[in-house]
């Protein structure tokens, strides 16, 4: 075989091993950012878990001091706080209290879920991606290798 045949026959396989290798590099890339998307929206929603438990910390403070409002009120006027219907106000009250603080829980926990769904999503997207683009690179390997080995045979035969 020629130098320039040989030459040839070299720049093929370097055309197809280069391409490989940047098909690998972008995949693990793409896996990369994948991730990193991921976490990101595993992190916002532990804020939104953490600012729920805030909330309903703020919430009970505040309706602790309704509750207090209200005792010291009816204990002013002379009621007797602990039955009848001052009883019956004070538990409307932490009723009402328990009703909000669960729609804080239940509101927060939905969009945290909902985040930490949309971080598995990009983990799996990432991961098929992966897998697509590593498959795509050792197809070229393939291929090209069916290229050189072709390129040769003709290349003997020839000559």
């Amino acid at each position: 075989m020629d130098p320039f045949t040989m030459f040839k026959l070299g720049t093929t396989i370097f055309s197809f091993l280069s391409g490989s290798s940047a098909k690998k590099k972008e995949a693990k890339h793409n896996r990369e950012v994948a991730y990193f998307n991921a976490k990101q929206l595993d992190i916002d929603a532990d804020r939104i878990r953490n600012k729920s438990k805030q909330d309903d910390n703020d919430l009970r403070t505040q309706y602790a001091g309704v509750k207090s409002s209200q005792r010291a009120t009816l204990a002013a006027r002379g009621v007797f706080v602990d039955s009848g219907t001052a009883a019956d106000i004070q538990s409307d009250t932490d009723m009402m209290m328990e009703l909000s603080s669960y729609r804080i829980r239940q509101s927060s926990e939905e969009q945290a879920s909902a985040l930490n769904q949309q971080a598995q999503f990009n983990r799996t997207t990432g991961e098929a991606v992966y897998s697509s683009q590593q498959s795509q690179a050792t197809g070229m390997l393939l291929q090209g290798a069916g290229t050189v080995a072709a390129d040769w045979y003709r290349y003997k035969n020839e000559g």
